[in-house]
């Protein structure tokens, strides 16, 4: 182990009564300083006497250390200690300093020694110790070796008491008196375990070997005392080796900075000590680790806005009172049963939520907006054992679909979801709230959930899962990642009640026909409206589809909720190169969303649900807009021609039987209902010289 012992022999001139009198010391105010190339460790020797009226005569230092940590080079820094010893600043001292292999001996001495007590005043000779901490000595030792400790600690055995000189009343001495032995030493921290390769001090900030600091690099780091905070750039990552927080000080991730530590993360103190904001991320692997983690969370304005899904990133943190309220009508607090279809009130004692469960997440809403505070011992480990349930049966009609759970990332950081899981029977889509929209958001296989946040997943059948500490990461990415393949997102806003439902429709050559719980996500309520694409039965906020051409229809169902006024809109539309139409079905108007991403309507309760279509094709010819298929697609038992103007539409099995004629004239939207077998068929549109064969599927 690298060491510096201290001796330091004290001797002191006085008249008084020694019993009363005892000397402390202690270290103090590290910092990392580089001399032009050179890097020292500096730091000051402070001392403080029990009682007043003591006077130092003379001080020596002595120092042994190990060379491996430290060079033979010493240097007393000749400024900033003028309350203090520091001969540079004080003319009543003189200093010498000498070096012996591994010594070095520090000697602070009066220049006026021939005092007289009957005729001249202490003070004007030599420093009074004072009952409170003041600096002896400031020290820099050069620094060989940053990568471990500094271990530097008194000499306890060798630094015997001295004598001192009392200023009595009247200003006049008898004789001179020993300090009570032995002497006392404030160890509640100490430079034996302070890191050599970043320091913050409450007097310094932070500090680091090579002359700046940089959270680029992953160093041993020691906060010696007061509050630090990590400078590193917003939403980057600051990197740290072991770091050690001592009793007094405390460490602070503010809101967009991320930490990670690779090696081992002490705490000395309580939880306070170690702080992360809202907005804050810390990965670290240091079981038992006590911190407070802060979730900003807003109050509720609304029936439908305010609500949050909360999780625990600490082990074992109790609902009250941190997340309740003594008035009962101030907030609420539910926990998801999957087997009851019901959100469990806390407020009732019988449902026995007393206590967060790691990776469960809770439904909670508030009168007023607050910092929320999880405390405790941070959770580093895999979350195992959270069983999922599918309960068929147990809900009514038109309810959420059986199979989904609430689960919550347990950690002081984001966590990528499903790449690097065993989730056996879970969909790869994921679903977290997003209070601003209030209404639930698809979270795909590599997607982000923030920190602290609850996210429900739905499985096919009953199964266990874990939540990985290998999933943590300190990330903003975007909800969704390109992959290259064709990607539709279309949003129905609700103005008026400032709500809105995100819908995917994306493309993969992987995935099958029909719902496939791989790739595609099912439609989960919140209170924005109803607006998901059909696939049969189901009702999708992610739709995967095998290919994209000119025959692909998507349909979509919208259902309002308050108000008349709603409009959808096209926020991402990414690698399609054909053109992108959004038809509604009720007015007959076709909009192409790559031109205007915006289509205003309005909407009456018992308006039919099948309102909408996605279709795709390309322009052609000089001013003339025309769909490659003549948008010729089917919903259910309904079949729609775009735009056919003037044509002859017929329609056979797929054995060549014409089963109907029609001579239509429709310059907007041509729809037939056909009460025919489900099964595909052929339609042939001739319009002119022009003829169109495509295959269609009929459900009856």
């Amino acid at each position: 182990m690298k060491k510096i012992a201290i001796l330091i022999i004290a001797i002191f001139l006085g008249l008084d009564s020694y019993s009363q009198y005892q000397l402390t010391f202690r270290v103090a105010n590290p910092r990392i300083v580089r001399l032009t190339t050179i890097d020292y460790l500096e730091f000051e020797v402070q001392v403080k006497a029990n009682s007043a009226n003591s006077y130092a005569f003379a001080i020596q230092a002595n120092f042994t250390y190990n060379l491996t940590a430290f060079g033979s080079t010493l240097n007393a820094v000749k400024t900033g200690i003028s309350a203090g010893f520091d001969p540079s600043d004080n003319p009543k001292y003189s200093f010498t300093k000498s070096y012996a292999s591994n010594k070095i001996n520090i000697t602070i001495t009066t220049t006026h020694t021939a005092f007289d007590p009957a005729t001249e005043t202490i003070s004007d000779y030599y420093n009074e110790v004072p009952i409170s901490w003041t600096p002896l000595i400031k020290l820099q030792c050069r620094i060989l070796d940053n990568t471990g400790i500094a271990d530097i600690m008194f000499a306890q055995a060798t630094m015997n008491p001295q004598e001192f000189y009392v200023n009595p009343i009247g200003g006049v001495g008898t004789s001179s008196l020993p300090y009570t032995n032995p002497n006392l030493y404030d160890e509640s921290k100490t430079l034996q375990s302070c890191y050599l390769q970043r320091i913050f001090s409450g007097a310094f900030n932070w500090t680091q070997v090579a002359g700046s600091v940089n959270w680029n690099t992953s160093v041993n780091t020691s906060v010696w005392d007061g509050s630090a905070t990590i400078t590193q750039a917003d939403y980057t990552e600051a990197l740290a080796n072991n770091v050690r927080v001592e009793s007094d000080a405390t460490l602070t991730i503010p809101s967009n900075k991320w930490l990670t530590v690779s090696g081992n993360m002490t705490i000395l103190g309580a939880a306070p000590n170690l702080m992360v904001a809202s907005g804050g991320s810390l990965i670290q692997n240091t079981p038992g680790v006590q911190a407070t983690v802060g979730r900003d969370v807003a109050a509720w304005t609304s029936d439908s806005h305010g609500w949050h899904l909360l999780s625990s990133p600490v082990a074992g943190q109790t609902v009250s009172p941190a997340f309740t309220d003594p008035t009962p009508g101030n907030y609420d607090f539910y926990k998801w049963s999957e087997t009851s279809d019901l959100w469990l009130n806390q407020k009732i004692p019988g449902n026995n939520i007393t206590s967060f469960d790691q990776g469960i997440g809770y439904l909670v809403a508030y009168q007023t907006s607050a910092t929320k505070l999880f405390t405790g011992s941070l959770n580093v480990a895999n979350v195992s054992g959270l069983n999922l349930t599918k309960t068929p049966g147990a809900y009514p009609a038109g309810d959420i679909t059986p199979g989904w759970n609430l689960l919550g990332n347990p950690f002081s950081s984001a966590i990528t979801w499903y790449n690097g899981w065993t989730l056996p029977l879970v969909t790869t889509t994921a679903k977290i709230w997003k209070e601003g929209i209030a209404s639930y958001t698809d979270i795909a296989a590599g997607g982000i959930i923030p920190a602290m946040q609850g996210f429900m997943v739905e499985t096919s059948g009953a199964t266990s899962v874990t939540i990985p500490a290998t999933a943590r990461t300190h990330n903003l990415q975007a909800w969704y990642k390109s992959t290259g393949n064709p990607y539709i997102r279309l949003v129905a806003h609700n103005p008026g009640a400032q709500t809105a439902q995100e819908s995917i429709v994306t493309f993969d050559a992987q995935s099958s026909q029909g719902y496939d719980p791989y790739f595609d996500s099912r439609f989960l309520p919140g209170y924005a409206p109803y607006f998901y694409s059909v696939d049969g039965t189901e009702h999708l906020s992610t739709n995967v589809l095998q290919e994209l051409n000119s025959q692909t229809t998507v349909p979509f169902d919208f259902i309002k909720t308050t108000g008349s006024d709603y409009f959808i809109e096209a926020v991402a539309i990414e690698n399609v190169t054909s053109k992108v139409y959004l038809t509604d079905l009720k007015t007959s108007h076709v909009q192409i969303l790559g031109e205007n991403p915006i289509y205003n309507f309005t909407a009456a309760d018992g308006d039919d649900p099948a309102r909408f279509l996605l279709t795709f094709g390309s322009m052609v010819g000089t001013g003339e807009k025309t769909v490659i298929n003549n948008g010729i697609y089917t919903y259910e038992n309904n079949l729609y021609i775009l735009n056919p103007g003037k044509a002859t539409f017929e329609l056979y099995t797929l054995t060549g039987q014409r089963l109907q004629k029609t001579e239509i004239d429709s310059p907007g939207l041509f729809k037939t209902t056909l009460y025919l077998p489900t099964a595909y068929y052929v339609v042939r549109l001739t319009t002119g010289t022009k003829v169109v064969v495509t295959k269609v599927f009929i459900k009856s």
